[in-house]
């Protein structure tokens, strides 16, 4: 499946986005996506929200590129 777009992220909480079903995990974790939080979930979402629906395929393990993952979507997520 595909997650939700990533287009105005920063600032919204989790599992809020219009259109998906999201576990009541997600729902209920508290999380708003700020630069820190979304550093720890693409190390491994189920390390941050225990049941959650949301895998990774590959878990972002390497420091820099999560620091360049995070500034794309912030670049992108803004046009």
């Amino acid at each position: 499946g595909v997650g939700p777009s990533l287009h105005g992220v920063f600032g919204r909480k989790a599992g809020e986005a219009p259109g998906f079903t999201y576990s009541d995990g997600l729902k209920g974790s508290g999380i708003v996506w700020t630069p820190e939080n979304l550093d720890k979930w693409v190390q491994g979402p189920t390390k941050v929200v225990k049941g959650t629906k949301m895998i990774l395929a590959k878990p972002v393990t390497d420091a820099a590129d999560r620091e360049n993952l995070i500034a794309y979507i912030q670049q992108e997520s803004t046009k």
